[in-house]
């Protein structure tokens, strides 16, 4: 079955309806990765660090989603002059906030009710990390709450870096002649810088999180991002290649619960996963044509993962510290996992009709000028989408 072709937020200024397709493998495969990523956080903080070990690739992996599907959505619109830079950022503004808003608060409320607990700080650094959250402003000051460049919700490093690589596509597309001139030196440049900095450090885990390593983080989205965009330019022969959602499935989950390995094994397994393994999983992704059944699991699959993504961390947090006051078996970890993981899925589908939606919406009507149709094919790939290091 061919890709659908589908709408896209922004109206006839994005891309015209017949280039516009949306790719349902890679819908799924975003919510996926953010399970994954739900399960790398939660793991440790109940005991179980065994699962999903390797779950920080998957920022990588919706880094270049997201490369791809805003190639898809905005690349041909920007380059012609039809979308303005100022409507393009305003679309991605409007996309990302709400969830950084209500992330912000629960991360807020979070901290407070820990910070009671613990009475190891005054409330003038929450409120000061609360105002930098919500403005999605990272903390480059070694503070009490934390190394985390956003110590109330540490996924939002991966949404900072995922709006300044936004920044640079939409000025690159509208303003560059030939853009993929410039986008390939970034890909080749932000290559060697990646593979100094795992070389260095023997992994990219924390590259971006921590404010020792913030700077590492511009070269980490720009690899993954604009080697989407580049992928993308290939659109019309990946189509063509046979592929389907269980592979990329199974690859995901192999990636991210691949053992701990050694530090000179970790080294060559996340340079082969950054140049070799996330690329080819998002082409065969974007090849992936599902049944027209399968491909509505598929949807809501990445309906829920932006919010899931977004909103997990200051929840597991607080789980956390409830869960170590018990003594639980290794059983009713397992399954405490397993039921936290599906409360959180749920969740997270609920805040995304009745929260995200209603808030997007209105945003887009005041950055935009006018409403705008709703619809979720031309959402990226992460969800935007990062995690925090452990």
């Amino acid at each position: 079955m061919p890709a659908r072709v589908g709408p896209v937020p922004g109206g006839a200024a994005v891309q015209p309806a017949a280039q516009r397709v949306y790719y349902p493998g890679l819908d799924f495969l975003r919510g996926i990765a953010a399970m994954l990523v739900v399960a790398y956080h939660l793991g440790p903080r109940i005991e179980l660090p065994w699962i999903a070990p390797h779950a920080y690739l998957m920022v990588d992996l919706f880094f270049c989603m997201s490369g791809f599907v805003i190639g898809n959505a905005y690349q041909e619109a920007l380059h012609k002059r039809t979308l303005s830079i100022a409507r393009f950022l305003g679309a991605r503004t409007a996309r990302l906030y709400a969830m950084i808003l209500v992330g912000s608060i629960l991360g807020f409320l979070t901290e407070i009710i820990l910070e009671i607990h613990k009475g190891s700080h005054d409330i003038s650094d929450v409120m000061k990390a609360l105002f930098q959250s919500c403005i999605l402003l990272p903390d480059l000051d070694p503070g009490n709450l934390g190394p985390g460049i956003f110590p109330l919700n540490g996924v939002f490093w991966s949404l900072f870096f995922e709006i300044w690589a936004n920044i640079v596509f939409g000025v690159l597309m509208y303003a560059a002649r030939r853009p993929m001139l410039w986008i390939t030196p970034i890909v080749l440049f932000s290559s060697i810088f990646s593979l100094s900095f795992i070389a260095s450090h023997g992994s990219i885990e924390h590259a971006g999180v921590e404010f020792d390593h913030f700077y590492a983080g511009f070269a980490r989205v720009s690899l993954s991002f604009f080697c989407g965009v580049l992928i993308f330019r290939f659109r019309d022969l990946i189509r063509k290649i046979p592929s389907s959602i269980s592979v990329t499935t199974v690859l995901a989950l192999c990636i991210a619960n691949m053992p701990t390995l050694s530090s000179g094994q970790n080294i060559a397994f996340d340079i082969f996963i950054l140049f070799v393994g996330i690329p080819l999983i998002v082409i065969l992704g974007a090849a992936a044509h599902p049944s027209k059944k399968f491909s509505k699991v598929a949807y809501m699959s990445g309906l829920m993962s932006y919010p899931l993504y977004a909103l997990h961390y200051p929840i597991i947090r607080s789980a956390g510290v409830l869960i170590r006051s018990v003594n639980l078996s290794f059983t009713h970890r397992l399954i405490l996992e397993i039921s936290l993981l599906i409360v959180l899925v749920i969740f997270a589908t609920g805040v995304e009709y009745f929260v995200e939606r209603p808030i997007t919406r209105w945003l887009k009507s005041r950055l935009s000028g006018k409403a705008q149709t709703w619809n979720r094919s031309s959402l990226n790939g992460l969800t935007r989408t990062g995690e925090d290091a452990r």
